[in-house]
């Protein structure tokens, strides 16, 4: 994973997580995970 991306997907992840009524922030990657989902 890279760092450089990973502040910028994490910023995006917990607008997500909000959006969507998820947890907010990172647990385990499945914030990552659960992101990814959505934008596909």
């Amino acid at each position: 994973m890279m760092k450089g991306m990973a502040s910028n997907e994490e910023s995006i992840c917990q607008q997500f997580a909000r959006i969507i009524g998820g947890q907010e922030g990172f647990v385990g990657g499945k914030c990552v995970a659960a992101c990814r989902y959505q934008i596909l």
